[in-house]
């Protein structure tokens, strides 16, 4: 919580989350505090435009290439990579609706977030099922060296996709740093 002034008026104390959007509305705040706000300004988030296959055991990067928003310019479309331009705290999530060409088969669904290759976070488990969905979500001490990307894999008979929809995402926020 911190306390908000608009147009030189008292509007309280508000939720950080809510801010941002009295700078978007061209509304005066304090400089010092709208400073602070557009410095810590990063999130993304990214989906897929058609489905993608994911090979079995070895697994895919996804290529996320159709971005909802990116506030810090740090998503890159062509790669489906996240470097971040600040060093912080990120809320980093990935989730894939995985969609099997063979029904009911047994096996093994997982996501992954790397940093710079490394696995840092990962999620998954057996069904048996058409459509599965996994994610995985870490919260990660970033630089603006970090190149962060989205994993899929599976041990499953056929060929499975991460589906083009809505449950196949990839987003990022920073955490901001208040003193």
């Amino acid at each position: 919580w911190v306390g908000v002034e608009v147009d030189g008026s008292s509007l309280g104390r508000t939720k950080l989350g809510l801010v941002p959007y009295a700078l978007e509305a061209g509304h005066a705040l304090n400089a010092d505090f709208a400073a602070q706000l557009t410095e810590h300004r990063s999130a993304f988030r990214a989906t897929l435009s058609k489905n993608q296959a994911i090979p079995k055991t070895t697994g895919a990067q996804l290529a996320f290439d159709e971005e909802a928003f990116d506030l810090g310019g740090e998503f890159d479309e062509a790669t489906g990579v996240f470097s971040p331009n600040v060093a912080g705290f990120y809320q980093v999530h990935c989730s894939v609706a995985f969609e099997q060409s063979v029904f009911n088969t047994v096996g093994y669904w997982a996501v992954g977030i790397t940093v710079n290759g490394i696995n840092a976070a990962s999620s998954g488990g057996k069904t048996d099922g058409q459509t599965v969905g996994r994610g995985a979500s870490a919260l990660l001490e970033l630089t603006p060296d970090d190149e962060v990307a989205c994993l899929a894999w599976h041990e499953a008979d056929g060929t499975p996709v991460a589906r083009a929809d809505s449950g196949t995402n990839f987003q990022a926020v920073r955490q901001a740093a208040w003193e």
